[in-house]
C-alpha cells in the first residue's frame, strides 16, 4: 500500500502548460504590437550603424514577438495555483493498496519479469515481486512484454517456482518468475524461498547481461 501520485503529475503537468499557454498568449496580444513596434525603431535607429544589416532583423520582429512572450511566460505563470489544482484533483484518491504490476523494471536494460509498484518504489515485503499462487510473471510478445499468467500443468506438476529464463527471445535470456506451488505462500519453507533468492539467480549466470545489481 502507498500512493501512486501519477495521475496528480499529469495533471500538474496539464494544468502548468495551460497556464504557460494562457499568460504567453495573453502578454503577447496585450504587448505585442508595442514590441514589434519597438523591435522595427531598434532597427531602423541602428541601420546607420550596421550598414543596414540591422533593417533584416525587422522583418523577424513579428516572428520575435510571440517567441519572447511565450518564452517568458512560465517566469509569470500561475505555477502555485497548478499545483494546488493538480494536489485537490488527483491528490485526493491517489493514496490506498496499489496493485503490482507483472512488468519489467525500468531499471533493467533487457526483460526480466516480476512484480513491481508502478512507480518502483520501495518495498517492505521482501517477496512483493512473487506472484499469487499458481501465478507466473513471465515474458510474453516478441518485443520484450511482461504478462502474469495461470501456471499450466506441466508448471504445477513440477512445481516450478522461483525465477527461470527463456531463451531464444529477441533480447537474448528474457527472465520470468513462478509461483506454480499449489496452496498459500509460506515464508517459512526454506526451499520455496531459496527459489526467489534473485542473488543466487544472478551469481549462476554472471554474464547475462540483463542481470544486474538490484533486479527487483
Amino acid at each position: 500500500c502507498g500512493c501512486d501520485n501519477t495521475k496528480s503529475q499529469k495533471i500538474f503537468a496539464v494544468s502548468l502548460a495551460a497556464s504557460v499557454l494562457n499568460e504567453g498568449t495573453r502578454n503577447y496580444l496585450v504587448f505585442g504590437p508595442k514590441f514589434v513596434a519597438i523591435c522595427h525603431g531598434v532597427a531602423l535607429v541602428a541601420a546607420p550603424f550596421t550598414g543596414g544589416a540591422s533593417l533584416g532583423l525587422s522583418l523577424l520582429c513579428p516572428i520575435l514577438a510571440p517567441l519572447f512572450f511565450y518564452g517568458v511566460a512560465p517566469l509569470r505563470s500561475d505555477i502555485l495555483i497548478a499545483m494546488i489544482f493538480a494536489s485537490v484533483t488527483g491528490g485526493m484518491n491517489s493514496c490506498g493498496c496499489i496493485p503490482l504490476k507483472c512488468s519489467a523494471s525500468s531499471r533493467m536494460k533487457s526483460n526480466v519479469c516480476a512484480l513491481y509498484h508502478p512507480q518502483e518504489e520501495e518495498m517492505s515485503n521482501e517477496y512483493h515481486f512473487v506472484p499469487p499462487p499458481e501465478r507466473k510473471c513471465v515474458p510474453a510478445g516478441p518485443f520484450g512484454g511482461c504478462s502474469l499468467q495461470p501456471c499450466n500443468s506441466t508448471d504445477l506438476s513440477d512445481t516450478k517456482t522461483g525465477w527461470h529464463a527463456q531463451n531464444g527471445k529477441m533480447y537474448g535470456h528474457s527472465v520470468g518468475i513462478y509461483n506454480c506451488k499449489a496452496g498459500d505462500f509460506n515464508a517459512s519453507d526454506v526451499t520455496v524461498t531459496s527459489s526467489f533468492d534473485y542473488k543466487s539467480f544472478m551469481e549462476k549466470h554472471p554474464d547475462w547481461k540483463e542481470l544486474k545489481r538490484g533486479m527487483v
